[in-house]
């Protein structure tokens, strides 16, 4: 099976085809709104534009996968024998992605969420229905993972998403973690490879004061690389090497943002997939930096997904920034 490189310093390799890769979270459909403003309380606007998308961390980075050229994905979710079901079935398959439908097809119900994006800010209001996790029985999804080399998860459906991890873990394979902002079994750091987090996280999980010193804190527990994003701030990274550790900052470039919604979803896949490539972790989180930028610059879960060309453009378009050890 294949490793996260512990010194990747060769030149990159295409991500080979035959790597199995399956993402286990959260999937909903997004009825998105695009708004001249975001409405405070008991305030009313009138939308420019609207469309129905299939959101979630986990199917979202598999289809940036995808779109990269990254090896085909399994999604192991649930979702309702019902119209928004469909949608993200069809979703699925368009994005050249597996599912099992006796295993995902099995909530009462689709998962579902509002989004508001603001047009001039890309900012974004969200609120959202979760499915019923109740079917991803920790028996059921360890069965699910049995030949699975790469495990990406956002930490749902709590002890069944552990099991897996630990089952991938067991056979040989590597985890990859979004931790995301809402509160996560702690195992899920221990059990992860690669582990991403916001920056607005890092103080519940850790005593650093800044977050290079809280993915370094984070990289004790397990990981073998750990990336702290903040959004147009940038992200900040630590990795364990055979010679030891490397930490650094790596800026966001620069974009006019139209939609954030699933840009930190899409920088998990981008970091899959350079990960899987053979990058070095700086030049990993820079390329997951790259694909955020270009997210962010179009409107759509999907749309919007740059590919590979696209990237390794932005990426020659600017000079490589020096990480801060």
């Amino acid at each position: 099976m294949t490793d996260p490189p512990d010194d990747a310093r060769s030149a990159p390799a295409a991500p080979a085809r035959s790597v199995r890769v399956a993402g286990l979270g959260l999937t909903v459909v997004d009825h998105q709104l695009i708004l001249p403003r975001l409405p405070g309380p008991d305030q009313k606007a009138t939308a420019a534009a609207a469309s129905v998308q299939v959101g979630g961390p986990a199917p979202t980075a598999l289809a940036q996968l995808a779109a990269l050229g990254g090896p085909p994905a399994t999604v192991l979710s649930t979702w309702g024998d019902d119209a928004d079901g469909r949608t993200i079935e069809a979703n699925l398959h368009a994005a050249g992605l597996r599912f099992d439908a006796d295993l995902c097809r099995t909530a009462p119900r689709t998962g579902f969420a509002h989004v508001w994006v603001e047009a001039r800010t890309g900012r974004r209001s969200l609120a959202a229905v979760r499915p019923d996790g109740t079917s991803l029985t920790s028996e059921r999804v360890v069965n699910a993972v049995s030949d699975v080399d790469v495990l990406h998860t956002d930490g749902w459906p709590g002890a069944a998403a552990v099991a897996a991890c630990q089952a991938v873990n067991a056979a040989g394979g590597w985890v990859s973690v979004d931790l995301g902002a809402s509160e996560k079994p702690a195992e899920l750091i221990e059990l992860a490879a690669v582990l991403n987090l916001p920056a607005q996280a890092f103080p519940r999980l850790t005593d650093a004061r800044d977050p290079i010193a809280a993915a370094t804190a984070l990289l004790r527990r397990g990981p073998r690389l750990v990336t702290v994003t903040n959004g147009s701030q940038g992200c900040w990274y630590a990795a364990r090497l055979p010679d030891g550790v490397e930490s650094g900052f790596v800026p966001a470039f620069p974009a006019e943002a139209v939609d954030t919604c699933g840009a930190g979803d899409c920088f998990c896949g981008g970091l899959l997939f350079a990960v899987l490539d053979g990058r070095p972790p700086s030049a990993a989180v820079r390329f997951a930096a790259a694909v955020a930028s270009l997210k962010v610059r179009k409107l759509g879960n999907r749309e919007a997904l740059p590919d590979r060309a696209a990237v390794e453009a932005l990426l020659a378009a600017h000079e490589k920034t020096p990480a801060d050890s």
